[in-house]
């Protein structure tokens, strides 16, 4: 599915140790981190409305990539953000 959806696998092995750290310093799960690490080591941007990555991302220098599309607005109308607001940084 991976292929159909044009991404690709990260196999690359990452300390638990790493993703601790990251976790610790920034407040987020093992999960959370896990992407945060990648978006470092590979230096591409996140695309997420969680508030706590989001503010994680920020610490550690990781862009947000722009959420776009009908999927996007359903999940911003959900969330009750305003995408134009969030976007600014207002």
């Amino acid at each position: 599915h991976a292929q159909a959806l044009r991404l690709r696998v990260d196999r690359e092995p990452v300390a638990m140790t790493t993703l601790d750290a990251l976790a610790a310093r920034h407040g987020l799960s093992a999960y959370d981190a896990a992407y945060l690490e990648l978006a470092l080591r590979r230096a591409l941007p996140l695309a997420t409305l969680d508030e706590a990555l989001q503010k994680a991302m920020t610490g550690a220098g990781v862009a947000r990539a722009e959420l776009k599309g009908p999927v996007s607005q359903t999940l911003y109308k959900r969330r009750s953000i305003d995408p134009m607001r969030d976007a600014s940084g207002s």
